[in-house]
C-alpha cells in the first residue's frame, strides 16, 4: 500500500557544539556536507547559523505520539518523530568528541546512545589518526547522517555497517588514505525495539538500524581510497564472524544458532563532482556469509548490496536528491528465512527547502520497483511506495 507521510523532527545541540559551528548570514545558508562540516550537516538538519541557538532541554520525552509502520492506513501521521540530542567539541588541539543520541523514534519511547566517540589525530607525531568509542562502519564510505533523503542507503543497514563499537586508525599515504579498524558489536543483543527483526517489506522510515539483529563477533575491517582524485574511490573490505541462524527451530530464521560462521564484505565506493552544483555518489558491496543456516551448515551464501545517486543545490534555500537502492538476495533466495527481504529496488526523489538558518521543510517521493509477492510471508509483501512531507528543526 502506497503511503502518505507527516513527519516533525526536533534536535538539540548543546553549548559546546557552538564553536565548531560554520557562521554565515541566512543568505549565505546552503546545505552543508560532510566535506564542508564534519559537525554542522546531519541527515535531517543543515545549520548556518548567524547567531547563538538557544537550549532547552527535553522535560517529557514520553509525550510523542505517532503511527509507525504498515499499519493498513495509506496516512501515517508520525509528529514529533524523532527527539535527539547532538554534542561535540575540541578539547584540544589533538583530541575532539562527538555525542549522538535519541531520546524517541518512530513511536518507541526509547533512549539509545548512537555515536559516542573521542578522535585524536597526529599520535605521537605519527601522522595517525584514531577514533575510539561507538561509531558507524559505515562512514569510512558514505556517513548515513549526512545524507539528503530519509530513504536510507540500504544496503549499509542490511550488511551490518551501522553503529558498533571498537577503534578505527587513518594515515595519509601521498594521494591515498589507508584506515583499518576493529568492532563487536553495538552492545545491545537484548532485544531493543531498535534491533528487532522488523517486517522487510516496511519503508525505510520504519526500519532499524540493525536489520537482522544477529550479535555480531570480531569485526575487523578496513579501506583504501583517494578522496581527493578527480573521481573519488575508494575499496572497503571486511571480515568477522557472526552467529548462525537457527533455522531447524525457526523455518524463517529470527533465531540465533549456536555456531559461530565467519563472513565477509567487499566493496567499492565511488562519488565526483558535476557542473551546476551537482555532486554524484555509488557504493557497490559483494556480501557472503559462511556456513549460515543451520538446516544447511555445509552451504555458503552470497548477496549483493548498492546504492547510487546525485545531490543538486539548486539555491542557497534549494537542493534535491535523487537516490536508487538496489539489493539482491541472491543464494537467499527461495531459502525460506527473512533474508529473502534482502531483495530492493527503489528510486526516492528528495526536495529539501531551508526557509531559515535551521530548519528545513522536505518533499519526498519513493517509488517501489521491486514485484510483490503476496504469498511469500517473508517476501517483498507490500509495496513500499510513499510521498513524505517533513519538517526538521534545530534548536
Amino acid at each position: 500500500m502506497s503511503n502518505f507521510i507527516i513527519r516533525f523532527t526536533l534536535q538539540s545541540i548543546p553549548a559546546l557544539f557552538i564553536p565548531l559551528m560554520v557562521w554565515s548570514s541566512p543568505s549565505q545558508a546552503i546545505p552543508l556536507s560532510l566535506d564542508q562540516c564534519d559537525l554542522c550537516a546531519t541527515g535531517d538538519v543543515t545549520l548556518a547559523s548567524s547567531r547563538p541557538a538557544i537550549l532547552n532541554p527535553f522535560r517529557d520525552i514520553n509525550s510523542t505520539d505517532g503511527f509507525t509502520g504498515n499499519n493498513g492506513s495509506a496516512i501515517n501521521v508520525q509528529s514529533p518523530y524523532l527527539i535527539r540530542a547532538r554534542s561535540g567539541a575540541a578539547l584540544s588541539d589533538h583530541l575532539g568528541y562527538y555525542y549522538y543520541g535519541i531520546y524517541d523514534e518512530k513511536g518507541n519511547h526509547i533512549t539509545v546512545n548512537k555515536d559516542a566517540w573521542l578522535h585524536r589525530n597526529n599520535i605521537f607525531g605519527t601522522g595517525i589518526n584514531t577514533q575510539f568509542g561507538q561509531f558507524q562502519v559505515s562512514d569510512m564510505m558514505f556517513p548515513r547522517d549526512t545524507r539528503l533523503s530519509i530513504q536510507d542507503f540500504m544496503a549499509y543497514r542490511f550488511a551490518g555497517l551501522t553503529y558498533q563499537r571498537g577503534v578505527m586508525f587513518d594515515r595519509p599515504a601521498g594521494p591515498l588514505k589507508l584506515s583499518i579498524g576493529a568492532v563487536d558489536g553495538n552492545g545491545d543483543d537484548s532485544g531493543n525495539p531498535l534491533e528487532m527483526n522488523y517486517n522487510l517489506s516496511n519503508p525505510s522510515y520504519t526500519r532499524p538500524d540493525s536489520i537482522f539483529g544477529n550479535p555480531n563477533k570480531k569485526d575487523f575491517f578496513g579501506r583504501i581510497g583517494c578522496d581527493d582524485c578527480p573521481v573519488s574511490v575508494g575499496l572497503f573490505g571486511l571480515n568477522g564472524k557472526q552467529s548462525s541462524i537457527d533455522t531447524v527451530n525457526d523455518p524463517l530464521g529470527q533465531t540465533s544458532g549456536n555456531r559461530e560462521t565467519e563472513k565477509s564484505v567487499r566493496g567499492i565506493d565511488l562519488s565526483g563532482d558535476l557542473p551546476g552544483n551537482m555532486h554524484w555518489f555509488a557504493q557497490a558491496l559483494w556480501t557472503r556469509w559462511n556456513n549460515f543456516i543451520d538446516s544447511d551448515p555445509s552451504r555458503d551464501f552470497t548477496w549483493f548490496g548498492s546504492f547510487a545517486g546525485v545531490n543538486v543545490v539548486q539555491s542557497p534555500r534549494l537542493s534535491y536528491s535523487l537516490l536508487y537502492n538496489y539489493d539482491n538476495a541472491r543464494d537467499l533466495n527461495d531459502s525460506g528465512t527473512i533474508f529473502e527481504g534482502i531483495n530492493m529496488k527503489t528510486i526516492t526523489l528528495t526536495t529539501s527547502f531551508y526557509s531559515t538558518d535551521n530548519s528545513r521543510g522536505i518533499i519526498e517521493v519513493n517509488g517501489d520497483l521491486q514485484k510483490v509477492d503476496p504469498n511469500n510471508p517473508v517476501g517483498h509483501t507490500t509495496k513500499e511506495d510513499y510521498i513524505l512531507l517533513g519538517f526538521n528543526t534545530l534548536f
